[in-house]
């Protein structure tokens, strides 16, 4: 398809600042905020994954040649807020930025020490942070909210090996995502290793390291996984001269995704010119599209909703017919019921997914695993086929963790994404319904 990002704008926040006149980069990355601070492996190293030109063939970036915006992590919100995409005002926009850290949370090593982080106050057993809605999350929903294309995608973090030094129990394995994850309108990834032939779930293999969920009010985070184990890229040396690394973490496979959106994005924008799809769409989509993962059907607190697969996303984009495939963006008035009907063959699954950017919710009290559901608006979605036979959306109980397995037998009133699967469907008319709740 030709798609490399070209006359687009992504944007990179990070720790201080990448090299910006990397020889992978050339022209095309400009530090926005004018940030003086010492240079950055680990920024180099993400920035190169999303738009490296690939003057050493094996790092090129996703969106080779993308226009690159850096900004480093102070006062993110703001500057987020001021460069998003928005059609009418910032048409010049981000259309997608990744944001590959976090602060701080539970156990932390310094050479062979370990350090705790949490408040003794609160708990002296468990960082409570770690899952928590925070003023953080709440301003991540705000900010998407408030700028309805612009896609916000973050790393899981990485604490969930982290074990300490016995005098408190370890991080992990679950509940080990930190607040900016925990957001409900952003896209959280997890990070696996390279899967170079997918047969079956079994091909992806989580990493030791890389933070699951569930969030403290159950919904499923992370939201997907990716390539995050020895990703080569862009970086420094000691002299900060140009170099390469290969590196670990949710912080490379954040940045694999972004890319990868980034270019569903440019190819979206050309089938429908003048137009990008809503983040709510984008998340959706990926989603939709993702790979099986993890140890059964469905999502999970480990995997998410499975590994993303830009080439299914791009080919839904490209063979959408209005009819059995489908992509649609609508607005639900309160109380109101969205229907359409299709023909299923009897024989290929059908699959639904919708997602949708839901208002900011209303942190708790600091304290550990509130389980006060932060999702605003409830929408539900179903299919039924012509006899009435109602199919209900992937739900998972956290009361179980990493051992909970999707089923699809009741309402999920926890996600802002819901996704309805027939693996194998009878061959009559389905009606799909989509009703909003407040």
């Amino acid at each position: 398809m030709n798609l490399t990002g070209k006359g687009l704008v992504v944007g990179i926040f990070d720790q201080t600042r990448p090299k910006r006149d990397h020889s992978e980069f050339g022209t095309r990355l400009t530090q926005v905020d004018g940030s003086t601070e010492t240079l950055s492996e680990h920024s180099t190293h993400v920035t190169g994954t999303i738009m490296a030109s690939g003057v050493n063939s094996g790092a090129r970036g996703m969106a080779y040649e993308a226009t690159g915006w850096a900004f480093n992590w102070e006062a993110d919100i703001s500057k987020m807020l001021a460069n998003a995409y928005e059609p009418t005002s910032k048409p010049t926009g981000m259309l997608i930025s990744n944001h590959s850290y976090g602060v701080v949370l539970g156990w932390r090593r310094d050479g062979a020490n370990w350090t705790w982080f949490g408040n003794p106050s609160i708990s002296t057993e468990e960082d409570w942070r770690f899952g928590f809605y925070s003023n953080k999350s709440q301003a991540i929903d705000e900010l998407i909210y408030s700028r309805p294309y612009y896609s916000v995608v973050w790393s899981a973090g990485n604490d969930r090996d982290d074990r300490g030094d016995g005098t408190r129990p370890p991080d992990g394995p679950e509940d080990t995502i930190g607040p900016e994850g925990v957001a409900k309108n952003n896209i959280t990834v997890g990070a696996v290793s390279q899967v170079l032939d997918y047969t079956g779930p079994n091909s992806v293999a989580v990493s030791g390291f890389s933070a699951w969920g569930p969030t403290d009010d159950g919904r499923i985070k992370p939201d997907l996984v990716a390539m995050g184990v020895n990703v080569f890229s862009s970086s420094i040396n000691a002299s900060n001269q140009d170099s390469y690394a290969s590196l670990s973490g949710t912080s490379m496979s954040a940045p694999n995704v972004t890319g990868s959106l980034f270019l569903l994005q440019q190819l979206y924008g050309e089938r429908n010119p003048g137009k990008f799809m809503l983040a709510s769409t984008v998340k959706a989509l990926a989603i939709h599209t993702a790979k099986e993962a993890g140890p059964a059907p469905g999502p999970d607190y480990m995997y998410g909703w499975g590994l993303l697969d830009a080439k299914a996303s791009a080919e839904l984009i490209l063979n959408e017919d209005g009819g059995s495939k489908l992509i649609r963006e609508l607005i639900l008035d309160q109380g109101a019921t969205y229907q359409y009907e299709i023909v299923s063959d009897g024989i290929t699954p059908i699959s639904a997914t919708i997602a949708w950017t839901d208002p900011a919710g209303n942190p708790t009290g600091s304290e550990v695993d509130p389980t006060d559901l932060m999702l605003v608006n409830d929408l539900d979605l179903r299919i039924f086929d012509e006899d009435g036979v109602e199919f209900f959306p992937w739900t998972l109980n956290p009361a179980l963790g990493s051992a909970a397995r999707g089923v699809q037998n009741t309402d999920n009133f926890r996600d802002n994404v819901e996704k309805v699967l027939i693996a194998s469907p009878s061959p009559k008319k389905i009606h799909r319904k989509s009703h909003a709740q407040r």
